[in-house]
């Protein structure tokens, strides 16, 4: 097998163990991987709508179904701006600080299980990751560059 099919089956494997830790996580307090995202997010940084897709790299459908059950679920609301009506900031509610700040604890515990491993075994492991994450976003604006050219 040639190394960039290695590599992309490498990305494939990796991305299916990170889904099944992410909802290990969640699950743990009844949310999706994605809410558990878009609840930590707010915590850190109430936004738009808008700012979250590009921040969480969600398409606009999706983010705005989500938002909208989780509204529904009473933990973020939607709050217009005093000086621009325009704007529409996502906040959470004391019920999603709640639940973002339990999140965090899980991830936390995350934290402490990878703090077991000893450093000369991790260094290399988030170097890679640094170097997989720069790689990633490269090949991700090159296939979207591709994608839209092919389009027009």
């Amino acid at each position: 097998m040639d190394r960039s099919h290695e590599l992309c089956r490498l990305m494939f494997s990796i991305k299916g163990h990170l889904d099944t830790l992410l909802f290990t996580v969640s699950s743990s307090c009844q949310v999706t991987p994605l809410q558990m995202a878009i609840l930590l997010h707010l915590r850190r940084n109430p936004s738009s709508l808008k700012e979250l897709r590009c921040q969480l790299h969600l398409n606009q459908g999706n983010a705005s179904t989500i938002c909208k059950k989780m509204e529904t679920e009473g933990w973020l609301r939607r709050v217009r701006d005093a000086h621009d009506e325009r704007l529409v900031q996502l906040v959470l509610t004391p019920a999603g600080q709640t639940l973002a700040a339990d999140l965090d604890c899980r991830l936390e515990q995350l934290s402490q299980l990878l703090e077991a491993y000893p450093e000369a075994q991790m260094e290399p492991i988030v170097r890679g990751m640094e170097q997989a994450s720069s790689v990633l976003l490269q090949l991700t604006a090159a296939l979207q560059t591709q994608t839209q050219n092919q389009v027009k």
